[in-house]
């Protein structure tokens, strides 16, 4: 998590695996995992169109979730993004704005 230290609370999917992959050497499928994980234990939310930044409770909730917006991201040719979780801001010196 430290690697998102001082950075925006709202981040593209592409900025995420480029964060990670700067602190290890992980395959693509490798660090969607990390992402997943990241979403399904409350340190991301995704966005997810007419729902806002919403939080997955489970693996399947994540994927179903990952699937709407990734669809909606390719529909209208927005970055699929992600925000971390309010709870994890302050410790992370993360902007809120």
């Amino acid at each position: 998590m430290s690697e998102f230290m001082g950075g925006p609370c709202i981040l593209a999917q592409s900025e995420i695996e480029k964060a990670i992959s700067k602190v290890s050497s992980r395959t693509p499928e490798e660090i969607h995992a990390v992402i997943a994980a990241l979403a399904t234990n409350s340190f991301f939310e995704i966005e997810v169109p007419l729902r806002g930044f919403t939080a997955a409770a489970d693996q399947n909730d994540y994927e179903r979730l990952h699937r709407a917006a990734r669809n909606a991201a390719e529909w209208s040719g927005a970055p699929l993004r992600f925000r971390i979780h309010r709870a994890f801001r302050n410790t992370l010196l993360i902007d809120s704005a």
